[in-house]
């Protein structure tokens, strides 16, 4: 999903027909669409997780290596933009360790204070206990999967604006350790 956002993103300025913000608006809803439509197969088909992340990588890595014809975006890209979105250094840091924060922060926010964030821990301690409780399991773990999916398309962008290119690789070299990180 980072690799497709990204590679969204750089499309749709390379041609010519959005500029960056509306570019990056598109490609996180893309995302986040993608992250819905994973969580529905999960929640409804009754399809494992890690299946159908892992169907939904294959599925994707092949769709926008194809649709990219295997090549890089560079051309096109408001590389002037992007550089003033990823070289400045506050604090001494780079501003994509920035964002980064601030999302660390809204994720922390949104799982600690919220009503949704508890809820989705009493569902990850016992989705039976929640179901019981009167959570609403089935919606709340599909707008999971929809948040990871935001929070990809998010990645994706912040990748596009710092590395100033759209690429079909790499999101690939990703995945496996962030499997390996949540499984440990």
């Amino acid at each position: 999903v980072l690799a497709v956002s990204s590679l969204t993103s750089a499309t749709l300025m390379s041609n010519g027909h959005l500029s960056l913000f509306p570019s990056i608006v598109a490609a996180i809803v893309l995302a986040t669409l993608i992250g819905t439509v994973n969580g529905l197969v999960v929640v409804r088909l009754g399809v494992g997780s890690l299946v159908t992340t892992l169907g939904t990588f294959t599925v994707l890595t092949g769709l926008i290596t194809g649709l990219a014809g295997g090549r890089t975006i560079t051309e096109g890209l408001p590389k002037e933009t992007m550089r003033r979105l990823a070289e400045p250094r506050p604090l001494g840091l780079p501003l994509p360790v920035l964002y980064l924060l601030v999302v660390a922060v809204g994720v922390w926010f949104v799982t600690e204070r919220t009503t949704v964030g508890r809820q989705w821990q009493a569902i990850g301690s016992s989705e039976p206990a929640a179901r019981m409780a009167g959570i609403r399991t089935e919606r709340l773990r599909i707008l999971a999967f929809a948040a990871g999916g935001f929070l990809a398309g998010v990645a994706g962008c912040v990748q596009l604006i710092r590395a100033q290119l759209g690429s079909p690789n790499i999101g690939p070299g990703l995945l496996f350790p962030a499997f390996a990180a949540a499984f440990l």
